[in-house]
């Protein structure tokens, strides 16, 4: 029954005129060419993803370049402008398509290509450099005008820096771009507890030939981070970080840190656990210069007295890597300067600077800095007539440790003053002399200090000899109780002691007489 139908429709159809059988019978639809058949067409292409299409319905524009020296044909389109510099890769091997892969810049210049990976392999992998903010053209077109099928990944290659090893040398010519796609992290990296945890990182080298301040900054410190080593001796010592160098707003990281000349430095760069990294800046300069001696805990300064005020030169400091707690997360440190003072008396010690934004800092002196907690003694409050004041109970006799910093590397003063009840000793009681040819020995006892160590003692000596007056002065120390006067030519002297603590001087002692004959 079927059959006999057909047959009555094909004898009707061939019984109609010609134009209106046309009708009857339409054309087949033809298939539409990709969307990004056309270079001006081109797909947006991503870093890590994979983009195929199939290419039967593909055409070859006019005047398209045949690159790698072979026939290709269907081609399509793709663009691509990479975020950072770097060496890219292009692989559509396993595709069913013959392909053959070329890169383009944005004037119509073929930068790369290739046809086949191998000999064998029709797949096709092709490894080009790339510049961040530039825009590359990528063909992906059929070997002999062939169609069909292709997947193609877009890839990174690992950086040359990727390995402690193949360190780069840190170059001092501006800002440069760091790439941390395909960046690994080595099983033997070294550590640091500032910025535990780096992966992704990449290395630079630096052997100085003179001695001087080495500055790095950062220009990503949301996405990558900075640590410094010391790797002249096989196992990398950690110097500083630059997490804590970010700012209240974290726009911004550095590393601040005197070099000595023959020294090998590793700088690591990296992301933070947590963080896919794609790219930073860093910005490298070189100050010579020697250290001050107090930019380290090991050698403070020495503060005496009751009162005064120290110049810190900031811009001539630098942190230390255990510094990066002490400053609790609230603000961050860049130059600090370390000083050491023994309490004369006990009391209040005031340590004022003149901005909200520095630190002082004050601790019972100890041997190692990792003893030191994050708080300090005392309280912070704002100082009346501005900036910041630290108040520390202080007790007679002991040491305190004292740090002083600011992210600015502008000079600022700190000025410290003693609050307490101590006076000037009182006056040493008589003292005894006893007299042998031309020698004299003073001796005497220790006065009460009034709740202020005594520093030191002082005997004046008057005297006529063959008429004129003659004056003699000698200062000894706090451990002294006696001196002695030699070559004291004939004539007749007397001779009193005063004691000097750190808020002021005794009165005098009664004098004593005594006779050179």
């Amino acid at each position: 029954m079927d059959l006999l139908r057909r047959a009555r429709a094909l004898l009707l159809l061939t019984a109609l005129p010609a134009g209106l059988v046309a009708l009857a019978v339409p054309a087949p639809a033809q298939a539409a060419a990709p969307g990004n058949d056309n270079r001006s067409d081109a797909t947006t292409m991503q870093y890590g993803h994979s983009y195929g299409v199939t290419t039967t319905e593909a055409t070859t524009e006019a005047g398209e370049a045949q690159p790698c020296g072979v026939p290709s044909g269907h081609s399509v389109w793709y663009r691509f402008s990479p975020s950072v510099s770097g060496f890219y890769v292009l692989d559509t091997v396993g595709s069913p398509l013959d392909t053959v892969v070329s890169v383009e810049n944005s004037t119509g210049t073929t930068l790369g290509c290739n046809d086949d990976v191998e000999r064998g392999v029709s797949g096709s992998r092709l490894e080009i450099a790339m510049t961040s903010g530039a825009t590359y053209y990528v063909r992906v077109a059929g070997y002999g005008n062939a169609s069909g099928n292709f997947l193609m990944y877009l890839l990174a290659k690992a950086p040359a820096n990727d390995d402690r090893a193949a360190a780069a040398n840190l170059t001092f010519n501006g800002s440069r771009e760091v790439g941390l796609l395909q960046a690994s992290t080595e099983p033997d990296e070294p550590s640091a507890e500032c910025e535990a945890g780096l992966h992704s990182t990449v290395w630079y080298r630096y052997v100085p030939t003179q001695a001087g301040r080495l500055t790095i900054g950062n220009g990503n410190t949301w996405a990558a981070r900075m640590r410094l080593f010391d790797a002249t001796t096989s196992t990398p010592q950690a110097l500083v970080c630059d997490s804590y160098h970010d700012g209240d707003t974290g726009q911004f990281g550095t590393i601040n840190q005197y070099v000595r000349p023959g020294r090998t430095y590793l700088l690591q760069v990296g992301a933070p656990p947590g963080v896919t990294a794609e790219r930073t800046t860093i910005a490298a300069g070189f100050t010579p210069g020697a250290q001050p001696a107090n930019d380290s805990f090991a050698t403070p300064a020495r503060l005496g007295g009751t009162r005064g005020s120290v110049a810190v030169p900031a811009g001539q400091l630098t942190t230390e890597a255990f510094e990066w707690p002490l400053y609790g997360g609230s603000r961050t440190g860049l130059h600090s300067a370390w000083y050491r003072w023994t309490a004369p008396s006990s009391g209040t010690l005031r340590l004022t600077v003149p901005d909200g934004l520095q630190t002082v800092l004050a601790w019972k002196d100890v041997a190692y800095p990792w003893l030191l907690d994050e708080t300090g003694l005392g309280t912070r409050t704002a100082a009346p007539g501005g900036g910041v004041v630290r108040s520390v109970p202080v007790t007679r006799g002991t040491t305190y440790r004292i740090l002083a910093d600011w992210r600015s590397p502008a000079a600022f003063t700190v000025s410290y003053a003693l609050d307490t009840t101590a006076t000037a000793p009182a006056a040493p009681a008589r003292p005894t002399v006893k007299v042998r040819h031309r020698t004299a020995v003073v001796t005497w006892r220790v006065p009460a200090d009034r709740g202020a160590t005594i520093t030191g003692y002082t005997l004046t000596v008057r005297g006529t000899v063959a008429g004129r007056k003659r004056t003699i002065v000698r200062q000894v120390g706090p451990a002294a109780r006696r001196t002695v006067l030699r070559g004291l030519k004939p004539g007749r002297y007397r001779v009193v002691v005063t004691a000097t603590n750190a808020i002021g001087t005794s009165p005098a002692s009664p004098s004593v007489r005594f006779r050179i004959r």
